[in-house]
């Protein structure tokens, strides 16, 4: 391993506490109402993350 393993684990611990933490501010963010009588893009229901996920995977081989 690169680093020892308390590094690694602060490491992963930083990582995941950072996200928690964008989350909630994305959360608060998200759930305001937009000004100027705005209205949000309509999400599609049937949209899928698997075409995604594929092309993340075929981009990184």
């Amino acid at each position: 391993m690169k680093h020892t393993l308390r590094i690694t684990v602060l490491l992963v611990l930083l990582f995941l506490i950072a996200h928690f933490l964008g989350l909630i501010i994305l959360n608060e963010y998200t759930t305001e109402q937009l000004p100027l009588g705005l209205e949000p893009p309509e999400i599609e229901e049937t949209t899928s993350f698997i075409p995604v996920f594929v092309g993340i995977i075929i981009a990184t081989l």
